[in-house]
């Protein structure tokens, strides 16, 4: 794993995570906000915007990515 870079890592990890729950129209959650905590968080929250998903901001702040209808 030593030669690895991040955006590889995102690529076999994150990405195919993300894309099983595209395919299956499931709901992520973000107990963090993706923008203040960036790296990997981020390009998930960019990946997921850019995956026809909507993102809402509970009063709490919990950040929640559902499909668009």
């Amino acid at each position: 794993m030593k030669n690895f870079k991040k955006r590889d890592m995102f690529d076999l990890f994150n990405k195919q995570f993300l894309d099983d729950g595209i395919r299956e129209n499931k709901t992520f959650y973000f107990v963090h906000d993706p923008m203040e905590y960036g790296g990997a968080l981020r390009e998930e929250y960019n990946y997921l915007l850019n995956s026809d998903y909507e993102k809402y901001i509970t009063k709490e702040g919990v950040y929640i990515f559902t499909p668009k209808e």
